[in-house]
């Protein structure tokens, strides 16, 4: 990981993994940005507006292809599993952090609220991958958490 940055991103069932592939494809948007776009919805939805430049991070490390399966080993709550990771740039990381504390909720979580909203945005349904997350998020937010509930 490059000075200064952190790692952050999901676990998507394969239902949810289809639907994101679909997105990736439909919009000729590649994974980054996709990823990109639900840390900057999250970060919206949470505190009113997204940090400049947010939506166009370069989480180009180890953002899976579109060709990637599910997890076939490793611990079980990851067997089953396509995992969808990037890193955020330093000027974003302090922010990022900063809202999640405030939230009581984690940073990783931040991609998944994230996902719920571009889902509803789109039509598709609520993400089964972000259910923890949203649970975390109710259990200090409820009426931020309502909103984005089915």
């Amino acid at each position: 990981m490059r000075a200064g940055q952190t790692q952050v991103g999901f676990y998507l069932l394969p239902r949810d993994w289809q639907a994101v592939k679909g997105i990736v494809i439909g919009e000729e948007m590649s994974m980054q940005a996709f990823l990109g776009d639900c840390v900057a919805s999250a970060m919206e939805h949470l505190t009113g507006k997204a940090p400049a430049g947010l939506r166009q991070f370069p989480c180009r490390a180890s953002t899976r292809r579109l060709s990637a399966v599910p997890k076939r080993s490793g611990p079980p709550s990851r067997v089953g599993k396509v995992n969808v990771m990037g890193h955020l740039p330093k000027e974003h990381v302090l922010r990022v952090n900063t809202v999640a504390a405030k939230f009581d909720i984690r940073r990783q979580d931040m991609p998944a609220i994230g996902l719920v909203l571009e889902f509803a945005r789109r039509g598709l349904g609520f993400p089964q991958s972000a259910r923890d997350a949203v649970t975390r998020l109710a259990k200090t937010a409820p009426g931020k958490a309502d909103a984005i509930l089915p």
